[in-house]
């Protein structure tokens, strides 16, 4: 009987430390896990868009270095540093075999509102073969190549907003390049030669240009440019109709882009 007591005394010792070594090797697998859990956890909304800022903060930068071929001197400088610039581009029509058609010369000014983005203001004279500009108005049915072949001098003027872009640093790998994208109301007034008369009206253009910043205050650059206008010219006679004096009026052109800044 006192054996069977031990025996029974034992197994009673043995259940109770071994249920405490359980908990024991349980407990500190849970302590082992929980930063792993918090490790793999996913990131709240919150996190990721302040994670996103930052790495946007980061490419905000667009920091340049130069490297002074004399002395070998690096110096840097950010292009969020820029207060004003001021622009000359020269402009011919997009499509490669009548580049002729258009001739064009801009003048621009801007001055940086916020990070990246400035407010521009131009002045463009161009002159525009009437086949490159305009494809629907009232003379269609005159059917004449004199008119198809006449130029017309336009004067061009707007102020719109532009925003600065690095992106195009990963694309091509240079770091002192970067690209703009501007839209700017705009006001034509274009003086058609063949019928002797002036018409007006609301516009828009709009920008895209790659750059190369090659020292600290100029950069030189290509820029693709896309302009849409509807015009109409004063009444020949008391309530002549507006769908006979209207003329819309497109064209886009490539632009060879020369900026200081100060």
């Amino acid at each position: 009987m006192k054996m069977v007591q031990l025996l029974l005394l034992i197994y009673i010792a043995f259940g109770f430390l071994s249920q405490r070594t359980l908990a024991a090797s349980e407990a500190s697998l849970k302590a082992q896990e929980q930063p792993t859990q918090q490790e793999m956890a996913p990131l709240s909304v919150r996190d990721a868009m302040n994670q996103l800022k930052v790495t946007e903060g980061a490419k905000e930068e667009l920091t340049i270095t130069t490297v002074d071929s004399d002395s070998g001197l690096a110096s840097a400088y950010n292009l969020q540093d820029d207060s004003w610039k001021m622009g000359f581009a020269y402009h011919v029509n997009s499509h490669p075999g009548t580049f002729t058609d258009l001739a064009g010369l801009d003048f621009s000014l801007g001055a940086k509102m916020w990070p990246r983005t400035w407010l521009i203001g131009y002045l463009e004279t161009a002159r525009i073969r009437f086949r490159s500009m305009s494809e629907y108005n009232q003379w269609r049915s005159l059917n004449t190549s004199e008119l198809e072949n006449s130029y017309e001098t336009a004067i061009v003027w707007g102020l719109g907003l532009s925003y600065e872009s690095s992106y195009i640093q990963d694309f091509l790998g240079y770091e002192k390049m970067y690209e703009t994208i501007t839209a700017s109301p705009s006001w034509i007034r274009i003086h058609e030669g063949f019928m002797g008369e002036n018409y007006t009206g609301p516009g828009i253009r709009a920008d895209y240009g790659v750059h190369y910043r090659f020292s600290k205050i100029m950069h030189l650059g290509l820029k693709f440019s896309y302009n849409i206008f509807s015009t109409k010219r004063p009444e020949a006679y008391i309530d002549e109709p507006q769908y006979i004096r209207h003329l819309s009026i497109s064209w886009t052109s490539w632009a060879l882009d020369f900026t200081v800044y100060f």
